[in-house]
């Protein structure tokens, strides 16, 4: 099923998005405010994700490797947390780059919006106890 998804599903939904934007004759906008980087809830083994393995207020911030370099990966998640009083749990400089984070229950929608729209970072996805 995975295998089929991956080789069937997924193209055909990529060119469906190629179609309906050339169809719609718009160049794709490279300000980074009108492409936010994505969220995503973790994959598990069996796509079976529930509730109660998702960890609350802790998300995985990861950059592009192309716009930061790992051994700058600190410094740049320490800006990043600081701004909104978050805990900085782990930072990865090795097979990619980024950063774990806790935050503060009220601050969660705020902190996750700027580090969507933060050019830096490729995408955003909340911890999760399941490392299958």
């Amino acid at each position: 099923m995975i295998k089929f998804f991956r080789q069937i599903v997924v193209p055909l939904f990529v060119i469906c998005l190629i179609s309906i934007n050339a169809a719609s004759g718009q160049a794709q906008s490279p300000d980074p405010a009108d492409n936010p980087s994505p969220i995503f809830l973790p994959l598990v083994a069996g796509g079976s994700l529930q509730a109660d393995q998702l960890i609350p207020n802790q998300y995985i911030v990861v950059f592009k490797d192309d716009l930061v370099m790992s051994a700058s990966v600190l410094s740049i998640a320490a800006e990043l947390v600081s701004q909104y009083n978050g805990n900085l749990l782990q930072t990865y400089d090795t097979a990619l780059n980024g950063f774990a984070v806790n935050l503060p229950s009220a601050v969660i929608t705020d902190a996750l919006t700027a580090y969507q729209q933060d050019p830096r970072v490729a995408f955003i996805e909340q911890g999760s106890s399941d490392c299958a």
